[in-house]
């Protein structure tokens, strides 16, 4: 099952997921911690108060499947049935993410001029001619941010520029079928709002742009996107305000500094 920790940042925008514990091993960090140290939520931790529907019907479809063809052995307790059917409903999801973390890695690696997977070439491709074929160009990488003010951090993808626009690009990687339109999720935009408002200190887009795991065409992955004017960047900063509040509320901590 899927048991991802939170992630936290201190006001360097260095990365804090894990400390080492008074055993002297590494282990992750908690909210006990960031108090202690004021480190903030990483972006994702925030948008995490909120509900996703879309997400909660996949992962529920994801349970459901599994029930449906895991049958309980005789003699099983439901505890174990239970942790049984969501190791099988979940392993898919870890499957996938581990994928998508290593194509994610390979296009910065392309992207900056180093070396990367070469049995990942065709997601590479697939990034490199959306960008040719937008007239995309990628100013910064990697970008680590801190909001002070709002209590939050967290890393983007990149800062682009196009003959019309500039701002966040955030690359997902997506299972896709043929002729079916990819969407986006209801919160990724508050994902790209919040770094653009952190990073940017005059009007900024965004886009997400969806590398599909599951459709090479002409040894090209297939690839999507999804723009962001700068009107509905405004509207998904308010509502990102909104849930970074809710997220201080429900957590009792709050990290903001003047």
């Amino acid at each position: 099952m899927n048991t991802q920790s939170s992630h936290w940042y201190d006001d360097e925008a260095n990365a804090r997921h894990t400390i080492i514990g008074k055993n002297g091993k590494e282990r992750n960090t908690t909210i006990a911690d960031a108090r202690k140290n004021n480190w903030y939520p990483s972006v994702s931790g925030v948008i995490g108060v909120l509900d996703k529907g879309d997400l909660s019907n996949w992962k529920h479809r994801q349970i459901t499947s599994a029930a449906f063809i895991t049958q309980p052995q005789a003699g099983e307790f439901p505890e174990a049935y239970h942790a049984r059917i969501m190791d099988a409903a979940f392993k898919q999801v870890n499957d996938a993410a581990d994928l998508g973390t290593r194509i994610h890695a390979a296009i910065e690696n392309h992207c900056t001029g180093k070396p990367y997977d070469g049995a990942l070439k065709p997601y590479v491709d697939g990034a490199q001619q959306w960008l040719d074929n937008n007239d995309v160009r990628l100013c910064r990488h990697e970008m680590r941010l801190v909001n002070r003010v709002e209590g939050f951090a967290g890393t983007t993808d990149a800062e682009f520029v196009t003959p019309t626009m500039r701002g966040i690009l955030d690359w997902k990687s997506r299972k896709t079928k043929p002729g079916n339109p990819v969407q986006p999720y209801d919160t990724q935009v508050l994902q790209i709002a919040a770094y653009g408002k952190t990073y940017f200190n005059q009007p900024f887009g965004g886009v997400n742009v969806y590398v599909s795991t599951t459709e090479i065409i002409n040894g090209c992955a297939r690839v999507e996107a999804t723009w962001y004017t700068e009107a509905e960047c405004v509207a998904a900063w308010d509502a990102f305000k909104h849930a970074a509040a809710l997220w201080r509320y429900l957590k009792k901590y709050d990290p903001r500094k003047p």
